[in-house]
């Protein structure tokens, strides 16, 4: 029997456990995923998981053997930026978000989405050939890490906009983007996590943010309501669901690792979205072009890197459902990496 001060010496100065364990079927996986967050590095096999103090005294009553795991820490080294193998402290990070709008002020703005209690800022930037200027277009969103530990695309967004405002008038297709697409791309959603251990390095980095709460289990969902996971809605999930209240997004992509495949919609139940050919078709080209563009063996968990996210695992309270269902904007969950934290 496990009392409080047995979990208080299992954690130590932790604010989060990662451990793994085995499960009899899907059911009793479905069961246990509404106490903790399960990791997208599972498999039918093997589960892992991450849980703070209430979650993992509750996940110890389904009587689950279980092992505890020491997630590596990261120290990346730091080179120059232009050569993008690094990860960036807290005040890189800012320094290039508004480099990007001082550098090309015609076509892009940035956007303080709203600051948290740590002062870290929840920044986006917009792109667009008329930038601040309401045109009747598309709107896209790419975010991404907000489990503060999976950081593949934090960098590779960072990138990304770089790439699309240095090639606008000499790249056809980046050009035809921003002419005709309104895009919208926030690298970093959980700064807090990634930050934990403060602003110089992401090594330590935690997948909660700082009041441990999963921020992919804080949406209203579809099911179990506003607050499905008993927590308050965290400062970020506010600053996005504003955002989503304010940007009416037809398409958006929220980026994580942890495995290597496109997660459509549903994660929350069985039902198939009206649209879900669409879905395996935009997945399938997604999934067909990594492999096209990349070595061999990657990008192809599960179904050759598509799957449908319920057949996956359940998840409640995640951003993708409360996009979808409730937004009317078609959002899919990106796998980017198997390492969640790669070498720079």
């Amino acid at each position: 029997c496990f009392t409080a001060q047995n979990i208080d010496l299992i954690f130590g100065d932790k604010s989060e456990l990662y451990f793994s364990f085995e499960v009899k079927n899907k059911t009793e996986l479905d069961a246990v995923s509404r106490f903790i967050s399960i990791d997208h590095k599972s498999t039918k096999d093997k589960i892992y998981a991450y849980a703070n103090k209430l979650e993992f005294s509750d996940f110890l009553k389904f009587e689950i053997d279980y092992i505890l795991i020491s997630e590596p820490i990261h120290k990346p080294n730091n080179t120059s930026r232009s050569s993008w193998n690094y990860y960036p402290s807290y005040p890189e990070y800012i320094s290039t978000m508004q480099a990007f709008a001082d550098s090309f002020p015609s076509i892009c703005k940035l956007h303080n989405l709203g600051t948290l209690n740590s002062g870290h800022k929840m920044l986006a930037v917009q792109i667009s050939d008329n930038v601040g200027v309401d045109e009747y277009e598309p709107s896209f969103l790419y975010t991404s890490s907000m489990h503060g530990n999976e950081l593949t695309g934090y960098v590779l967004m960072l990138r990304l906009i770089d790439e699309i405002l240095k090639g606008y008038g000499t790249n056809s297709k980046y050009t035809y983007l921003v002419n005709e697409v309104d895009i919208w791309i926030n690298p970093l959603a959980n700064p807090d996590g990634a930050y934990i251990n403060g602003d110089n390095s992401v090594s330590g980095a935690t997948r909660y943010n700082a009041n441990g709460v999963d921020l992919n289990r804080n949406y209203p969902d579809i099911i179990d309501g506003p607050n499905p996971d008993g927590n308050p809605w965290q400062e970020e999930t506010i600053i996005f669901m504003n955002l989503a209240d304010s940007v009416n997004f037809n398409l958006s992509c929220n980026l994580h690792t942890g495995a290597e495949v496109f997660n459509y919609p549903w994660d929350r139940w069985s039902n198939l979205a009206a649209d879900d050919d669409w879905w395996q078709y935009v997945s399938a080209q997604y999934a067909d072009s990594a492999h096209l563009n990349s070595s061999n063996g990657y990008f192809n968990d599960l179904n050759n890197g598509i799957t449908n996210g319920w057949d996956w695992y359940e998840i409640n309270g995640g951003r993708q459902d409360f996009m979808n269902y409730f937004k009317f904007c078609r959002e899919a969950t990106l796998e980017l990496s198997s390492n969640k934290i790669p070498p720079g």
